[in-house]
């Protein structure tokens, strides 16, 4: 169950999700990074392009993912098998574009003013209230 609050706006937050905003800074100092680097701040007028390069990013984990020549648990009995090494360059690659879409999804938050903490803490109540897997198959 969670433990759910209000703050002083009278929003509801949870304590269970909720991490003292550490969050929050996280996506601040990655906008301020991407400032720096001179990337463009996304506004609503570039709202949808900026979606489409996390997109883009998780397209390009998908490509890694899909070179891979034996998973293990799926190709394998045994999920611990080790990969080869160019499976284990591929399952890095996978890692840095998924890194790749969190920091152009955190700058983005921070550049819309969003509190993402609140909103996966306000997220995740909801979530908890569906039944299981949503009635979906997976």
């Amino acid at each position: 169950m969670l433990a759910m609050e209000k703050d002083h706006n009278g929003s509801i937050y949870d304590s269970k999700y909720g991490c003292g905003s550490l969050l929050n800074r996280l996506c601040e100092e990655i906008a301020d990074w991407a400032k720096d680097k001179g990337f463009d701040p996304t506004d609503w007028g570039n709202f949808p392009e900026k979606l489409m390069l996390i997109s883009t990013e998780l397209g390009e984990a998908l490509q890694e993912f899909r070179k891979i020549k034996c998973i293990p648990g799926i190709d394998t009995p045994n999920p611990t098998d080790n990969f080869s090494k160019e499976d284990k360059e591929r399952v890095s690659n996978i890692g840095f574009e998924l890194a790749d879409a969190a920091i152009r999804l955190f700058s983005m938050a921070a550049e819309l003013d969003f509190d993402l903490e609140r909103s996966i803490a306000e997220k995740m109540f909801v979530n908890e209230g569906r039944p299981y897997k949503h009635n979906r198959r997976c």
